[in-house]
C-alpha cells in the first residue's frame, strides 16, 4: 500500500500538484514501508518540503536519512547546497580548475575549414567561429561529425566585412556586427537556411552582451562611446567615454563591463547600474594587453601581446598560459584561439570551494512504457547563467543502480508568464502553485520590503523547477536579494527600462534540459531511483528522483 501511495504522490508531483503530492506521501509514510524504500521516502519528502518552502523540515528529513545512512551522497549534496545559500553574500575566491576539452583545427584531412578565427561562441553543442578574412562563419560539433559554413557574402552582402558575433540564449537571436551595420538572425536554432536582417546602421560595434532587462550593451569606437540598444537594435542611450581612453577589448558579466584602455595600459570597470566607470586597475606589464574576458566571482583573464595569458584575481596577476590567446568565455567553457597554430582550444573551467556554487536537480521523469524510454528534466545551478556547456561530458546517470548511456538535449520553449502586483500574494499563497519552467514578473508599487519575502526559503522552489523571477523596482535593493534573484535566472529591472524589458521578455524562451535513455526488460515492480551525478574535479554532486513501475517483461 505504501508503494502505491508513493506512486500516486509522484503522479501528483509530476503534474505540478506539490501540496497533493506531499499529502499522499504523508499518507504513504503511515503504512508499512520496505526497509530498502525508507531512504527514498525521506529524500522525496525533503524535496517536496523544499518546494513548499519548508527548509527546516527538509533538513530534518535529510538528517533522518543520514542517521541511518551517514554516507548517503544525495542527502549530503542537498544539505551542502542549502547551506551554501546561507553564504551567498560572501565574497568568494574559489580555486579555478582548467581542463582541456577539445582543439578545433583550421585544417582537417588537408581541407581548410577556416583561416583565422577573430571571434567564437558556443551554442548548444556546436562551436561557431567567425573568419573575417574569408567572410564566413564555420561551425562544428566537438567530434567534427557535423559541420557547415555560413557564407556572409551570400546571406548579407558582398561588401559586408564582419567584426563581432553574439548569441542571446533567451531569445535565440544571433547577432553579427560589421562595416555596414548590425544584423540578426531570429529563432536561430530553428533555421536551416540562414537569413540576416539589418537592425541598425552603427558600424563595427563591439558587442558586449544583452542583460536580463533586454539591453544590448555595445561599444562604438567612432564616437568612443558605449551605446545601449534594445534587443531589436533600437538605440536607447549613448554614454560617451573620456577621450583619453582608447578601448580595444571588453566583456560584459553580471552588471559590469570590463574594458581594456590600451593607451593608458589599464583596465576600466564600467557599471551597467550606475553607468559610470567605477574602478580603474593599472597594468604594470611592459607588454600591451590584447584580449579580456570576465569570469564569475570578479575574476578576469587578460592576454598580453608577446607574453601570455594571466588571471587577474584579488588585484593580483597570475600567469596561466604562456601564449597570448584571443579569448572568450561562456557557461563554463573557456575559448582560446592560438594564432600560431590556427586552432581554437576549448577548456572546461570549474570554480571549486567549500561553499559549493553548483547543483543539479531532477524535477521531471516520464516513463514511456511502450518505447521503454525514460525522459528526464533537470535544472542546474552554476556560476553565471546556471548553464554548463557540454554538460553531457560531466554527468552520468544510474537507474536502479545500473549506469545508462543517455542523450542530452536543450530545448527552447515558450514559457507560461505570471504577472503579480502583490508580493505577499505571490510568496504566501501562489508560490507552491507556480508552473514549472515559467517566468514570474513582480511589480508591486506598494510594498518594497524585499528582504522579508525574497529569502532562501522562498527562492529554492524557483531554483529547483526552472522558474525565473523578475522584479520591477527602482528601490535600493541589497546585494543578497540581487544574488538570489539572479540565481533564478531573473533580474532586478529599473522602471525606466520597463517597456524595453516588456518587449524583450515577451520574446523570451525557457531553456529546458532533457535527458533520455532506454531501459530493457525484465523490469521488476517497485520504486526505481534515478540518480544524476555531476563531476567537478574530485567532487561529485548528485540528486535522485523516482518513478514507479508495475513491472515489465516479468513472467506470470
Amino acid at each position: 500500500m505504501a508503494r502505491k501511495l508513493f506512486s500516486e504522490s509522484l503522479d501528483s508531483f509530476f503534474s505540478g500538484k506539490k501540496y497533493d503530492a506531499r499529502l499522499k506521501l504523508e499518507e504513504a509514510m503511515t503504512n508499512q514501508i520496505y526497509l530498502k524504500d525508507v531512504p527514498y521516502f525521506w529524500y522525496y519528502a525533503a524535496k517536496l518540503d523544499l518546494l513548499l518552502g519548508k527548509i527546516e523540515k527538509a533538513k530534518e528529513d535529510l538528517n533522518n536519512i543520514l542517521f541511518f545512512s551517514p554516507s548517503n551522497s544525495e542527502a549530503i549534496s542537498l544539505l551542502n547546497f542549502i547551506n551554501s545559500l546561507n553564504n551567498i553574500e560572501k565574497s568568494l575566491s574559489p580555486q579555478i580548475k582548467i581542463k582541456e576539452l577539445k582543439k578545433i583545427k583550421n585544417i582537417i584531412n588537408a581541407n581548410e575549414k577556416f583561416f583565422i578565427a577573430n571571434d567564437f561562441i558556443v551554442i548548444n553543442s556546436f562551436v561557431y567561429l567567425l573568419d573575417i578574412q574569408n567572410k564566413l562563419i564555420y561551425y562544428t560539433n566537438l567530434d567534427n561529425s557535423e559541420e557547415n559554413w555560413i557564407k556572409l557574402n551570400s546571406v548579407i552582402d558582398k561588401n559586408f566585412i564582419p567584426f563581432n558575433i553574439y548569441y542571446d540564449e533567451r531569445t535565440d537571436y544571433f547577432y553579427i556586427s560589421g562595416n555596414t551595420g548590425l544584423y540578426v538572425i531570429k529563432n536561430f536554432s530553428q533555421q536551416k537556411q540562414f537569413f540576416f536582417e539589418k537592425i541598425n546602421k552603427f558600424t563595427n560595434l563591439l558587442l558586449f552582451g544583452i542583460d536580463r532587462s533586454g539591453r544590448l550593451w555595445t561599444f562604438y569606437a567612432k564616437n568612443n562611446s558605449i551605446i545601449i540598444l534594445d534587443y531589436a537594435g533600437n538605440s536607447l542611450e549613448e554614454i560617451p567615454l573620456d577621450n583619453k581612453y582608447v578601448i580595444t577589448s571588453g566583456n560584459y558579466f553580471e552588471n559590469k563591463i570590463s574594458l581594456i584602455d590600451i593607451k593608458n595600459r589599464q583596465i576600466l570597470q564600467f557599471s551597467t547600474i550606475t553607468k559610470k566607470i567605477e574602478k580603474v586597475f593599472p597594468i604594470k606589464s611592459k607588454h600591451l594587453p590584447l584580449s579580456i574576458i570576465s569570469l564569475p566571482y570578479n575574476n578576469l583573464l587578460i592576454s598580453f601581446m608577446n607574453d601570455g595569458t594571466y588571471l587577474f584575481q584579488d588585484n593580483k596577476f597570475t600567469k596561466l598560459f604562456d601564449f597570448s590567446y584571443l579569448l572568450n568565455y561562456n557557461n563554463g567553457i573557456l575559448m582560446k584561439f592560438d594564432y600560431s597554430k590556427y586552432e581554437l582550444v576549448l577548456d572546461q573551467i570549474d570554480f571549486i570551494s567549500d561553499i559549493s556554487p553548483y547543483y543539479v536537480f531532477l524535477y521531471g521523469i516520464d516513463f514511456n512504457v511502450p518505447d521503454m524510454t525514460i525522459n528526464l528534466k533537470i535544472n542546474t545551478i552554476a556560476p553565471g547563467n546556471n548553464l554548463i556547456n557540454f554538460i553531457d561530458r560531466k554527468i552520468y546517470i544510474t537507474d536502479s543502480e545500473g549506469r545508462y548511456a543517455f542523450d542530452y538535449k536543450r530545448k527552447l520553449e515558450k514559457p507560461y508568464f505570471y504577472n503579480f502586483d502583490n508580493m505577499e500574494y505571490l510568496f504566501l499563497e501562489m508560490l507552491p502553485l507556480l508552473k514549472n519552467d515559467s517566468i514570474v514578473i513582480l511589480n508591486d508599487e506598494n510594498n518594497s520590503n524585499f528582504e522579508k519575502y525574497i529569502n532562501i526559503t522562498n527562492i529554492v522552489p524557483f531554483l529547483f523547477t526552472n522558474i525565473s523571477l523578475y522584479i520591477i523596482s527602482d528601490t535600493p535593493i541589497s546585494e543578497k536579494v540581487r544574488k538570489l534573484v539572479r540565481l533564478t535566472g531573473g533580474a532586478i529591472v529599473p522602471k525606466k527600462y520597463f517597456v524595453t524589458f516588456d518587449n524583450y521578455i515577451k520574446n523570451n524562451k525557457k531553456i529546458i534540459q532533457n535527458i533520455s535513455y532506454k531501459i530493457f526488460p525484465p523490469i521488476a515492480p517497485g520504486i526505481r531511483p534515478v540518480k544524476i551525478y555531476l563531476q567537478l574535479g574530485s567532487k561529485i554532486i548528485n540528486d535522485t528522483m523516482y518513478y514507479y513501475s508495475e513491472g515489465v517483461g516479468i513472467a506470470e
